[in-house]
C-alpha cells in the first residue's frame, strides 16, 4: 500500500508541476506581449525587463495554483481509471479514499506553503516588481517623493493627516488639518496650520489653531474662538475656551510650533501599497490606524481574510475535483477532465470576486471571503461521501 501511496503522490506531484509551469508561461507571456509598447516606448534595458518579469512570477504562480492543483487531480485520476489502475487497485484491497488520500494530504500541504509564500516572497517581489515599474521603467521619482494634492495620511502615531497641497521635494505642507481621535472614535483633537516645513528632521508649523476637544453635559456658551483670535493675532500663543452643550473646547492659537511627528517627507508621499504587497501583520497594522481614525475598515478586513481563504482553494477544489474525475472516469478523457478543470476554476473565481465586493460593502468580510470555500467544500464533501468505496 505505501508504494502505491508513492507511486500516486509522485505522479501527482509531477502533472503538478507540469501545469503550474505551463499556465506560468502562458499568464507571464500575455503579460509581457501587453507590455512590450511600454518597453520600447521607455527603452528599457533588457535585463531591468528581466528582473522586473521575474519579480512578477511568484504572484503568477500563487494564482495559478489552485487551478493546477485541480488540473492535476482530475487529470491523474482520470488517467488512472482510463488504465483500469484504479480498479486494480480496489481489487487489491485499497478503497477510494484511501487511494485519493496522498492526494489530498499534498493539496492540504500546498495551501499551508502557499499562506507561507504569501507572508514572505509575496509581498516583498510585489513590491520589488512596482518599484521597478515605476523608477527602472517609467523613470518616475514620484514613486517615493514628488508634488500632490488633497493627500490622506495616519502616522504611526495614529494621527489622521489631510494636506491640501504636499510638495516631498520642498518639504512643505500647504493648509495642513491633523485629527486625533479616542478609543470611541470622538475628535479630540484638531489641529489647523496654513503651511509646516521639514527643517533638521522637525517639522516646523506656522500660523497654528490647536482645537482640544472634551465632551460635557453643559450649556454655557462663552463666546466664539475665531473671532477672538483674530482680535489677538498679535500675539505668539493664545488660548480662548468655549463650552457648549456636551461639548467643551479650547483652542490655542500659535504663529510657529513643533509637533511629534516623526516621519519623514518621503513617508507621506510613498505610494500607497496594494493588499498583495502587504504581509498579514501590515494589513492589521493599517486597520489598527483606521479604526483609530474613525475610518472605516471593512475593505481592508475583507483583503486580510482572503489571505488565507485563497490559499485554501488548493485543498477544497481537489475536493471537489476528486468525486468529478471518478464520476467521469473513463467517459471523457483527458479533453473534458481539462473543460470541467477550467470552468471548475472560472466559478471558484467568481464566487472569491463577488465575496470580495461583499465583504468590502455589505456583508460580514469573514463569512464573505470564505463563502466560496464553505460551497465548494460542502459540495466537495457531499459529492465525496456518495463515492462508491
Amino acid at each position: 500500500m505505501k508504494v502505491i501511496t508513492r507511486y500516486i503522490a509522485k505522479e501527482f506531484h509531477k502533472l503538478l508541476i507540469f501545469a503550474i509551469a505551463s499556465f506560468t508561461i502562458i499568464i507571464l507571456s500575455t503579460d509581457i506581449f501587453e507590455s512590450l509598447r511600454m518597453l520600447i516606448e521607455h527603452k528599457v534595458n533588457y535585463l531591468i525587463a528581466l528582473e522586473y518579469f521575474l519579480y512578477k512570477t511568484p504572484y503568477i504562480i500563487i494564482q495559478v495554483m489552485p487551478v493546477s492543483v485541480l488540473l492535476s487531480t482530475i487529470f491523474l485520476l482520470s488517467i488512472l481509471s482510463k488504465h483500469n489502475e484504479l480498479t486494480a487497485m480496489k481489487v487489491g484491497g485499497m478503497n477510494t479514499y484511501q487511494i485519493v488520500a496522498p492526494i489530498l494530504v499534498s493539496a492540504f500541504i500546498i495551501s499551508i506553503v502557499a499562506i507561507l509564500l504569501g507572508e514572505t516572497v509575496i509581498p516583498f517581489s510585489n513590491t520589488k516588481a512596482k518599484e521597478i515599474k515605476q523608477v527602472e521603467i517609467l523613470k518616475s521619482q514620484t514613486y517615493f517623493i514628488g508634488t500632490r494634492d488633497n493627500l490622506a495620511y495616519i502616522n504611526s502615531s495614529n494621527w489622521f493627516f489631510y494636506i491640501k497641497r504636499f510638495d516631498g521635494e520642498a518639504g512643505r505642507m500647504n493648509n495642513v488639518s491633523i485629527y486625533t481621535f479616542n478609543k470611541n472614535n470622538d475628535l479630540i483633537e484638531r489641529i489647523d496650520a496654513k503651511e509646516a516645513i521639514y527643517n533638521e528632521n522637525n517639522w516646523i508649523f506656522k500660523e497654528v489653531y490647536v482645537r482640544n476637544f472634551t465632551y460635557v453635559t453643559q450649556n454655557d456658551p462663552k463666546g466664539h474662538p475665531e473671532s477672538a483670535l483674530a482680535d489677538e493675532g498679535s500675539k505668539n500663543e493664545i488660548t480662548v475656551t468655549t463650552t457648549a452643550n456636551e461639548l467643551s473646547e479650547n483652542v490655542t492659537y500659535l504663529k510657529e510650533t513643533t509637533f511629534p511627528i516623526y516621519e519623514k517627507p518621503e513617508d507621506f508621499c510613498t505610494i500607497s501599497k496594494k493588499p498583495e504587497e502587504l504581509t498579514m501583520i501590515q494589513l492589521l497594522e493599517r486597520i489598527k490606524k483606521l479604526k483609530g481614525s474613525g475610518k472605516t475598515f471593512k475593505e481592508e478586513l475583507a483583503n486580510l481574510f482572503l489571505k488565507t481563504s485563497f490559499p485554501f482553494a488548493n485543498f477544497i477544489l481537489v475536493l471537489l475535483g476528486i468525486p468529478l474525475a471518478l464520476w467521469t472516469g473513463s467517459r471523457g478523457g483527458l479533453i473534458l477532465s481539462f473543460a470541467l478543470s477550467i470552468a471548475i476554476g472560472f466559478a471558484y473565481w467568481g464566487s472569491i470576486a463577488i465575496g470580495l465586493a461583499l465583504g468590502k460593502s455589505t456583508m460580514n468580510p469573514l463569512l464573505s471571503t470564505w463563502m466560496g470555500n464553505i460551497v465548494f467544500g460542502a459540495l466537495g464533501l457531499i459529492l465525496l461521501f456518495f463515492v462508491r468505496k
